[in-house]
């Protein structure tokens, strides 16, 4: 992104991510990278370049996220090999 972005990114749970701030083309390592990827980059302005948040693993891409929105928000919770979203089970009981 040519503009200005924070966030966070890298595994799943508080401890496991890690607070960025940048601006241009990042990379960032996964500690994990054969687990969830979670991330979160919010632009610092309000114009419609396109932010874009990619996933790769072993140097293929997995996954695209992008948002032009002013202020615009990509978070993801992804599996690094597949670029799906984690399966949650739902769980219901009967009285």
């Amino acid at each position: 992104y040519n503009g200005t972005f924070i966030g966070s990114y890298g595994n799943p749970g508080p401890a496991n991510q890690h607070e960025v701030r940048g601006t241009g083309e990042q990379v960032y390592p996964i500690m994990n990278s054969n687990d969830l990827v979670q991330a979160s980059f919010t632009k610092q302005d309000y114009y419609g370049d396109t932010l874009i948040v990619e996933v790769y693993n072993n140097g293929t891409l997995i996954k695209q996220f992008k948002t032009s929105a002013p202020k615009g928000t990509i978070s993801i919770l992804v599996n690094s090999t597949t670029g799906k979203a984690p399966f949650v089970p739902v769980t219901t009981t009967s009285e």
